[in-house]
């Protein structure tokens, strides 16, 4: 072809070519840089958005300059494309090879031949497929009469989607769809096909919930394709996945469409192949891809497929889903939308969701149902005018079954027509309807029932089966043939072919819908005798919106539950008993329904389950289960993300308007209708209304306006994120109006502008009751900002504006003011109220300085409480004309100014409002924060004032300006001028004014960068200046500076005059300069300095690294400095040297009472004021003091006469080194000392020169050669000695025994060590034994044994010889075995003067009881026998017994807590019989009842022991009448002093009894009666007899039952008992009126000194009482309050009472609610308090400070041995302060913190550095 007729041909061609390429601009690209790699496109292809001209612009380019590339390019597009012929002739005519026109015609004729026959064969396969098509899915046509038998169609609403970008997180209930709308979605059926690409396959996924019409749709699209609309199309093909789910082989490609769909008629193999090169013409429809059964592949294959291999029919979807089979075919989808977040939406082009019908379509539906029935506009109007009806027709499937049952029942149709009211009851009446109209004549429902039973009861049975299956197609042998003709026959089966692969076809039977085959499947479970309760129950889960990736296809039900609930309704009972005829059964079944809904309502729910759960309460139509799931469900409606269809609002609304309870429903990202406004506007249960929906503009605000105006209860209403404009807002304005409870609003993130928020803000001078106006994220600039807050502050209910630029917040609030209540400020309410005004909030707003004067004229007219104006640029002229105009401007708290551009210049402003405006209470600024604000005075502060000025770099100049200004504030208190590079120069300028400013009290000059000069000026000042009271100087990384002033004194308002403050003494002042690099010369000119000021108390020079020759210095100036009570030198040279000359000061300065050495961190002396200190403490911790060290020390402290006491721990002294202390102490008193696990030693010295010690020592490894020095040492008179884990052998304890047993005085030896047990134990006191000496007392306790050596009874100075002086013999709590136990008799018998013997808790057992038995009948002088807890039964005991009859002496017998029972109790009651003159004896816990025969003999022999002083019968089970028994015999017991009977089973009666006979008791001192049921019947006997107990001392009533009436008969008592001191009452509720007269009578008992009230309900007014009579307990020891909630100014009333408890022992004050402000005040009051010897503070709220106050105060309490701080709330901190006062407090022995806020790491740490602190 020539040029010039190529050309001509390629002009004519172009645009049909361009047209076509367009379709897939992207793949021509691609495909034309692939041929010419080396050529850029992007130079030939034009900058333009038109597809036309890129194409075009190639196509030219190619032909011609790249002729090659050109041929290639056409080949490649008539191979791979389907083009038109007349479009594919020419293009091959323009790459032909020859020129010759014959060759040309012969090769065009041979295509068009192939071609022709090509078209033709598929042309004849598309006609096959219509026809089949046709056939098979003709829909009706309300205009063709003849076609009556074919299905309706109306088009469903269809939305169209966008995919979202978010991956959603792997959770069973996601909280977000993973689609969103957009704002125009209405689509029709053709705008789904629109495609971009013409390569790639092009997917459609069309999703809906159950019955919106998908499958309908699917079927109407081919049906519409073979009546020649999609014309693109040339071969459709559907496949439904539940017929798909029947193949179980593997197929080809070319199967699944010949043999599974229509197989052609002729030339398949053409038709296949056209199909496989032109996949962009073919369709293919995949419905139900959610009852699929196969696994569907979400990623990509990864390699390409065979298209001629078989495989399962799941590869074969996904290969064409993902396009790498048929690339470039189109795809149709549909699938319910609980599947949707499992799908790869990023590979699908086109998301559709298929909504059902709205009102319109619901119309036409009706209208073409009933199309030429004379009742159609009845019809019509019936279902308009009934709002539910109309609702659930928007389900097309519904709408359906309505229509019918509509059909059926026109004739009867009224306006008070009762209809089923929920699907279930549809689908009921649908059963009957359908066999209705088959039926030739009438008959009445239940012989319909009746009469068709069995084969409706098979058809549910075949449902269910299909349902737990998963199977929803049935061959003809899943059910019987009556079966197949009954429900084929009356509509409830549907038949059709299901395709073969041998071209054969079998019947199908499938439910008409999948929510029918639900429907009887739940019938089944309801009427079928096999299924229980418990397996329906199981049925009943609510279903999510989405299905969870890990569990897709485990079931077909989406409505099971709704039917389930739906057939539990009452209105189905009857149709239940005609049909299942088991009453009881059906009626069990629904309740558990009912129930099992109950209990969902109480579960954790998410939106989707929520309103799944509201369908099935509406469904029950059970008003009482609404109620019941509206209140347990009132707090979840938290709505995200998901449709809500009008059916969804009814079902809610059903439940909110039963709810008890006012609700809150928020619904975020979820598309509704507007009919759901409507349904929603019927409920009045309303309290919060929340919508959050980019689609929501105008036309929904519009909707929405008269639905909550009839909302009376709606306090908040929300709509944001949407689209409103003004239209809108004026719509939902007058909605607003009628709210009359409506406080909130928010319309954030809308397209709102500033003239439209005016309007809204006017609403708050309509609605008294609106509270807050949100209006952020709309269209407000600098302009805008000033227009609203003109309009907010002239509203006088808005209090509160906040308006945020950079977060664009703009929110205003209206609050009721709060009137103050505390009585310190009551003449200040009226000033208050009426100075509180508004809060103003704008920050960030870009408001320059031309906006500041309007900006000061609109803030000129209100109140203002709080303006905040950071944020804004307006700078320094801004900050002028702002305070210029600030005296006319009404701020009564604060004014923020915070990032305003303020230089130097702009401070001076700030700073000078302090004199311009005399209401300014605080100007505060910082340069390093850019802050700058200012304070007023609130009306009800004192007079002080402040200013803070930080940050900034002075210069002289701006520094006398500055100090000018400050000169003329008048009544600064407070001066902060810190990190301002002062300089000396600058800290000398301000010290000069500083005396100018009378009422200052702090000035912070920290961070200023002086030196020496700066320091010396300050430590000057203290001399100059009376005021000044401390000067606290710190270097360091950061320096740090504060001067503290002593507070003025005021007459009134005003200063004293200066004649009168003249005469007032100087103040208690105090120098601290730490961190320092000190120098002797610098030392010397700063003590020069500080002795000028007469009145220094405190110098504090840590962490300064002070050497020896500084500290000399310093001690030396110590007379100079008469006032001086503290020097602090931590962390300075701690040498030995050093620690010499610290100890060597006591002898220097006889006014030091305290020099405290803890370690190098921490060295301090104390002094005592002006005079000579009478008890002078060394402490020296951690000072690394070794033997060689010992000596010298203690030589320099015993030359001072008032030593008092010396403490060394952590130091180096060994065993060495305590036997030096030992043999250099003189007048010592004691000495403890312990080096495990740290060394402790403590001396106390003793000036009266009495020489008697007492020296303990422990877990030392004393070796032979120790133990000879220390037999030297003691020597001299030493009375008590102490060794503990020592490491002394059983030959060295020998030889240490027979040495201090020859002590010619009073002497006690006590030697603890593992291996003291047994048979050691045995040889060591044999070895005693043969020691002559005075031996009084063995005491053996666990590894201890005791010695005692008394020579008062050996007047005649005679020795005597092995125990012949032995008085007492103790083994308690240790082991011996019967061989041990043996040999002591010859020791035992040798006593001949014992009087005691104990063998208490060493589990003796009976054989050991009789060993001891046979020691006692050569005991004549025995009077006491203590045998408690050594496992004795009445074998043992009839021995003893047997044995104690020939003790003449024998007066105390204890036998307590062994199991004797009642054999036991005969033996003891014999021994009762001849030991009448018995003093004492205790039989508590013996296993045997006083109820008991055996029990009343006992009691009846003990009551005849007329000399009895003490029986003791506690958890005897002693009962009112074995009481009798003893209470008849009291009045000859005349003898008993103590009666204890706790814990039994006494009761009101047994009381009468003592009652009536305990007051011939005249000596008894003592009644316990704890834990016992007496009540209140019991105490007016008891407050008859107790005055006439003239001796008592003790009464115990702890957990008696006695109620506020008992405890004023007590209180009675009380007052005539004087000698009482101690009283138990705890446990009992004895309220406030008892506990006054109580506390009262209590008060007049001077003696008292055990008081325990524990948990006996003290009020606010009890307490007080007992307070005020507190201050009366002087002799108090033991006193308890635990477990009574006090109040804070009760327990501080308590600490100022404490003082006076001087003897007070223990002190209980578990759970009373101490806070850490309580435990300061405590610490401090305990200090008093020197004899307490534990404190039990355990379960309160005190924390660190608090712990480290009572750590203070331990050093005062030298008593004090346990500190119980259980379960409080202490940290680290505070736990760090316990260790560091148990290293000063040796004599506390645990401190308890189980339970607090401490780590077990840490704990554990802290325990290693102290064991006595305890975890």
């Amino acid at each position: 072809m020539e040029d010039a007729e190529a050309q001509d041909q390629i002009d004519i061609i172009m645009p049909q070519l361009v047209d076509f390429l367009c379709q897939d601009v992207d793949w021509l690209v691609g495909k034309v840089q692939a041929l010419v790699p080396k050529v850029e496109l992007d130079h030939h292809i034009p900058t333009t958005n038109d597809d036309k001209e890129k194409v075009s612009a190639i196509i030219q380019m190619l032909w011609k300059y790249y002729t090659d590339a050109w041929k290639t390019l056409i080949g490649t597009i008539c191979m791979e494309c389907a083009l038109p012929m007349d479009l594919e002739v020419p293009l091959l005519s323009l790459t032909g090879e020859g020129s010759s026109e014959v060759s040309w015609k012969s090769s065009l004729s041979y295509k068009e031949s192939k071609q022709k026959r090509l078209q033709e064969s598929v042309e004849r396969y598309k006609q096959q497929i219509r026809d089949s098509l046709m056939e098979k899915y003709g829909f009706k046509d309300v205009r063709d009469p003849k076609g009556q038998c074919c299905p309706m169609f109306v088009e469903p609403l269809i939305k169209n989607a966008k995919m979202a970008k978010e991956k959603h997180k792997g959770r069973s209930e996601p909280e977000k769809s993973s689609i969103t709308e957009e704002i125009f979605d209405i689509s029709k059926t053709n705008n789904l096909f629109r495609r971009t690409s013409l390569v790639k396959t092009h997917v459609i996924l069309l999703v809906g919930m159950p019955g919106t019409g998908k499958t309908m749709l699917t079927r109407r699209i081919c049906y519409d394709w073979a009546r020649g609309k999609f014309s693109q199309f040339m071969l459709t093909f559907l496949f439904e996945f539940r017929q798909l789910n029947l193949i179980k082989r593997h197929f080809t490609l070319r199967e699944l469409l010949f043999d599974l769909f229509l197989r052609p008629d002729l030339y398949s193999d053409e038709v296949y192949d056209y199909i496989i090169k032109n996949p962009m013409k073919v369709l293919i429809l995949f419905d139900g891809l959610d009852e699929f059964l196969g696994h569907f592949t979400v990623n990509p294959p990864t390699t390409k497929h065979d298209i001629s291999q078989k495989t399962s029919i799941s590869q074969l979807f996904t290969n064409i889903f993902h396009g790498t089979i048929l690339q470039g075919s189109t795809v149709i989808v549909t699938c319910r939308s609980k599947i949707l977040n499992n799908l790869p939406l990023d590979t699908i082009d086109h998301v559709a969701e298929v909504l059902g019908f709205d009102k319109e379509r619901v119309q036409l539906y009706i209208d073409d149902f009933f199309y030429l029935n004379p009742l159609k506009d009845k019809v019509l109007s019936y279902v308009r005018d009934n709002i539910k009806l109309m609702h659930m027709c928007f389900v097309p499937a519904l709408c359906h079954i309505i229509c019918v049952c509509l059909g059926h029942l026109q004739n009867t149709l009224t306006e008070n027509s009762q209809l089923p009211q929920t699907m279930t009851q549809f689908y009921v009446k649908m059963l009957i309807i359908f066999i209705q109209k088959r039926m030739t004549q009438s008959m009445e429902e239940a012989t319909i029932l009746k009469s068709f039973r069995p084969l409706i009861l098979e058809l549910c049975s075949v449902a269910l089966y299909g349902l737990d299956d998963n199977k929803s197609i049935f061959y003809t042998g899943h059910i019987s043939e009556d079966l197949q003709r009954f429900a084929a026959s009356h509509g409830l089966l549907s038949i059709f072919d299901v395709k073969k692969f041998d071209s054969c076809t079998d019947v199908g039977y499938s439910f008409v819908h999948l929510s029918s085959q639900e429907f009887f499947a739940a019938l089944h479970l309801m009427i079928s005798e096999t299924v229980t309760e418990d397996k329906l129950q199981k049925r009943l889960s609510l279903k999510s919106k989405w299905t969870s990736k890990q569990n897709t296809k485990d079931e077909l039900t989406d409505n099971l539950h709704i039917f389930l609930s739906g057939l539990s309704s009452k209105d189905c009972q009857i149709f239940l008993y005609e049909l299942g005829g088991h009453k009881n059964l059906i009626l069990k079944k629904q309740n558990a329904i009912i129930e099992s809904l109950k209990r969902l309502a109480d579960t954790q729910l998410t939106g989707p389950k929520l309103i799944e759960l509201c369908h099935c309460t509406y469904e029950t139509q059970n008003e009482n289960l609404a109620q019941h799931v509206g209140e347990f469900t009132a707090t979840k409606y938290e709505l995200r993300n998901f449709r809500i269809s009008p059916v969804d609002m009814t079902a809610l609304m059903f439940v909110v308007k039963h709810g008890s309870c006012l609700v809150s429903l928020d619904f975020a990202g979820c598309p509704m209708e507007l009919e759901c406004l409507d349904i929603l506007g019927t409920c009045k249960h309303i309290q919060t209304l929340s919508f959050r929906n980019q689609k929501y503009g105008d036309l929904f605000a519009q909707a929405l306006s008269p639905v909550i105006s009839g909302m009376e209860d709606l306090r908040k209403v929300r709509v944001t994120a949407g689209r409103l404009t003004v239209d809108g807002v004026q719509a939902l304005m007058q909605s607003f109006l009628f709210c009359s409870a409506l406080q909130e609003i928010n319309l954030q993130n809308n397209h709102l502008k500033v003239e439209d928020m005016t309007l809204l803000i006017e609403l708050f001078l309509k609605m008294e009751q609106l509270r807050v106006l949100d209006l952020s994220h709309n269209d407000i600039n600098a302009m805008g900002v000033l227009k609203l807050l003109k309009t907010a502050v002239n509203c006088p209910s808005i209090t509160d504006i906040e308006i945020i630029g950079d977060s664009a917040t703009a929110i205003f609030y209206s609050k009721h003011s709060e009137i103050i209540s505390s009585p310190k400020v009551k003449k200040a309410r009226k000033e208050t109220t009426a100075i509180k005004g508004k809060k103003l909030s704008l920050e960030n707003c870009n408001l320059t300085s031309v906006d500041i004067p309007q900006l000061a004229e609109i803030l000129t007219g209100p109140q203002l409480s709080y303006v905040n104006l950071s944020g804004n640029p307006f700078g320094d002229q801004g900050c002028k004309t702002l305070i210029e105009s600030l005296p006319n401007i009404h701020i009564s708290e604060k004014l923020e100014l915070n990032r305003t551009i303020l230089s130097k210049e702009g401070l001076s402003h700030l700073v000078c409002s302090m004199v311009t405006c005399l209401n300014v209470k605080i100007v505060a600024a910082s340069g390093l924060q850019q802050m700058a604000e200012i304070l007023f005075f609130t009306g009800i502060d004192d007079c002080q004032r402040e200013i803070r000025i930080t940050g900034f770099k002075y210069h002289q100049k701006a520094l006398e300006k500055l100090c000018t200004v400050l000169q003329h504030c008048n009544k600064l208190a407070y001066l902060d001028l810190s990190d301002n590079s002062l300089e000396n120069v600058g800290i000398t300028e301000i010290t000069q004014i500083l005396p100018e400013l009378k009422w200052l009290r702090s000035v912070n000059l920290s961070g200023n960068r002086f030196t020496l000069g700066g320091i010396m000026c300050l430590a000057e000042s203290l001399s100059t200046m009376k005021n000044l009271a401390d000067v606290a100087i710190r270097f360091g990384s950061q320096q740090k500076v504060l001067l503290t002033f002593q507070e003025a004194k005021r007459e009134g308002s005003f200063l004293i005059q200066n004649e009168n403050r003249s005469a007032a003494p100087e103040p208690s002042k105090s120098f601290s300069l730490t961190e320092y690099r000190m120098t002797s010369q610098k030392l010397k000119r700063l003590m020069l300095a500080l002795i000028q000021c007469s009145s220094l108390t405190h110098i504090n020079l840590s962490n300064n690294a002070l050497k020896y020759e500084m500290i000399e210095s310093l001690l030396n100036h110590f007379p100079q400095l008469p006032h001086l009570t503290k020097l602090n030198i931590s962390t300075s040279d701690l040498s030995p040297s050093c620690v010499l000359l610290l100890a060597g000061s006591i002898n220097i300065c006889d006014r030091i009472m305290e020099v405290d050495v803890r370690s190098a961190e921490y060295i301090c002396l104390h002094l005592q004021k002006q005079e000579k200190a009478d008890k002078v403490t060394c402490r020296f911790n951690n000072c690394k003091i070794g033997k060689n060290d010992i000596t010298n020390l203690m030589k320099i402290l015993q030359r001072n006469p008032n030593l008092f006491e010396v403490s060394m721990c952590s130091n180096h002294l060994a065993e060495d080194g305590i036997l030096q202390l030992l043999s250099t102490s003189r007048n010592v008193t004691e000495i403890s000392a312990s080096s495990n696990p740290n060394e402790e030693i403590r001396v106390v010295f003793s000036s009266s020169g009495d020489l008697l010690r007492k020296i303990g020592l422990h877990s030392y490894n004393f070796h032979a050669d120790h133990l000879r020095k220390l037999c030297a040492v003691l020597e001299n008179r030493v009375n008590h000695l102490k060794l503990k884990r020592n490491n002394i052998t059983l030959e060295a304890a020998k030889e240490l025994f027979t040495v201090q047993s020859r002590k010619p005085h009073y002497f006690i030896l006590s030697i603890e060590e593992p291996w003291m047990a047994e048979k050691n134990l045995m040889s060591l006191v044999h070895h005693i034994m043969h020691i002559p000496s005075r031996l009084q007392c063995i005491s053996v306790f666990q590894t201890k044994l005791t010695i005692e050596v008394n020579v008062a009874d050996c007047q005649d100075g005679s020795v005597p010889a092995g125990f012949q002086a032995l008085k007492s013999l103790r083994f308690n709590e240790c082991r011996l075995e019967i061989d041990n136990l043996a040999s002591l008799d010859p020791l035992i018998k040798s006593s001949r003067s014992l009087t005691e013997l104990s063998f208490s808790r060493t589990n003796l057992g009976d054989a050991g009881v009789c060993i001891v038995s046979s020691f006692l009948t050569s005991l004549p002088s025995l009077k006491t026998i203590k045998l408690a807890s050594v496992n004795m039964s009445h074998i043992g005991v009839m021995h003893l017994t047997g044995s104690l009859k020939h003790c003449e002496s024998i007066q105390h017998i204890d036998l307590s807590n062994n199991a004797i029972g009642e054999n036991g109790a005969k033996s003891v009651t014999h021994l009762l019989t001849q030991k009448r003159n018995l003093l004492a004896i205790n039989v508590c816990g013996c296993g045997f009842s006083m109820t008991s025969e055996e029990g009343r003999k006992f009691i009846t022999e003990l009551s005849r022991c007329p000399d009895l002083q003490e029986i003791n019968l506690q958890y005897m089970s002693l009962d009112d009448d074995s009481l009798l028994v003893l209470a008849q015999a009291l009045p000859q017991m005349l003898s008993i002093r103590k009666l204890i009977l706790a814990n039994n089973k006494i009761t009101y009666k047994g009381v009468f009894y003592l009652s009536e006979n305990i007051p011939h008791c005249t000596a008894i001192e003592s009644i316990d009666l704890s834990c016992n049921s007496i009540g209140d019947v019991s105490m007016e006997k008891l407050a008859a007899f107790l005055p006439s107990l003239l001796r008592l001392k003790k009464i115990k009533l702890s957990q008696c039952n006695i109620s506020p009436m008992g405890g004023l008969k007590l209180a009675e008592a009380l007052r005539q008992c004087p000698l009482v001191e101690e009283i138990e009452l705890s446990g009992n509720n004895l309220e406030n009126k008892a506990t006054c007269h109580l506390v009262a009578a209590v008060s007049q008992v001077q003696n008292l000194k055990v008081l325990h009230l524990r948990s006996c309900g003290l009020g606010v007014k009890s307490e007080s009482a007992l307070m005020e009579a507190l201050g009366s307990f002087e002799q108090m020891e033991d006193l308890s309050l635990s477990e009574n909630t006090l109040t804070e100014q009760c327990l501080l009333k308590f600490t100022e009472q404490l003082p006076h408890f001087r003897l007070l022992k223990k002190l209980d004050l578990k759970l009373c609610g101490l806070s850490d402000s309580v435990c300061k005040s405590l610490a401090e009051a305990l200090g008093s308090c020197q004899n307490l010897e534990e404190i039990i503070l355990s379960w309160n709220r005190i924390g660190d400070d608090g712990s480290c106050a009572l750590s203070s105060s331990l050093k005062h309490m030298r008593r004090l041995k346990k500190l119980d701080l259980e379960k409080n709330q202490i940290r680290v901190k505070g736990a760090e302060a316990m260790v560091q006062a148990l290293s000063v407090c040796l004599w506390i022995k645990v401190i308890s913190l189980w339970g607090n806020l401490v780590t077990k790491e840490m704990g554990e740490k802290l325990h290693k550095e102290n064991a006595r602190l305890s975890f």
